[in-house]
């Protein structure tokens, strides 16, 4: 990304098979570096449909994802490339993109569009998440990982839905949550004081700042040693 200039915007992301980094240039341009089976295709559509010129898109916000990405135009619309095998760009493609003032996505989970009113539309056909997201309200962010979704509540609450195989949905007691973030097996909400709350795999400390006791230490360790 040396040669890169121009760079409003910029997002890595990553999987056990491919890493891309994604740029949005102030001239509405899309730069993409990395590597994976899908890079070079991304890439051409990309150099040949978002920049200056009659008949290009001009970008003014991007989301990157795993072998796939999200750009919104100067019109507001959300334009999906890449990878769609769980219909998370194409669904998300046909909403009113004025309206969603934040948009997060994975290609394992779904595509998530937070909506002014607090609302959230779910693109993609993972239904655990689609059918429990349908009924959130009131949410104020929302994040995305590979298998569930948090959203962040105006009381500071959070409400999660999709896979918890590793407890990572256990976020029913948080209060006073200012700030989430969702990992493949972990989520993480920052309180108003800048205490962290942790839920999901322990493995190598993952949420070792969970633990408040001499029992939470040994339930870490116990589930890192089973492991």
């Amino acid at each position: 990304v040396s040669d890169w200039s121009g760079v409003i915007q910029i997002q890595a992301v990553s999987d056990n098979n491919l890493e891309q980094t994604y740029g949005l240039c102030s001239d509405g341009r899309v730069l993409i570096a990395g590597g994976g089976s899908d890079y070079d295709s991304i890439k051409r559509y990309v150099n040949d449909h978002y920049g200056p010129g009659e008949g290009q898109i001009y970008g003014t916000e991007l989301y990157g994802f795993t072998a796939s990405i999200m750009v919104r135009a100067q019109d507001g619309s959300l334009n999906g490339i890449g990878n769609d095998g769980y219909k998370q760009l194409s669904q998300a493609q046909e909403w009113n993109g004025p309206e969603i003032t934040k948009l997060c996505t994975s290609s394992g989970a779904a595509t998530l569009g937070l909506k002014a009113d607090g609302t959230v539309l779910c693109g993609g056909n993972n239904l655990a998440i689609r059918d429990v997201v349908a009924g959130w309200t009131d949410i104020t962010d929302i994040t995305v990982a590979m298998g569930h979704v948090l959203g962040l509540k105006s009381d500071g609450t959070v409400v999660a839905a999709g896979s918890n195989g590793s407890n990572q949905l256990a976020v029913e007691d948080w209060k006073h949550v200012v700030s989430i973030s969702a990992g493949d097996l972990n989520s993480y909400g920052i309180q108003e004081n800048g205490k962290v709350e942790a839920a999901g795999n322990a493995l190598a400390g993952l949420t070792y700042l969970k633990a408040k006791s001499p029992l939470g230490v040994l339930k870490f360790w116990y589930g890192a040693l089973k492991w």
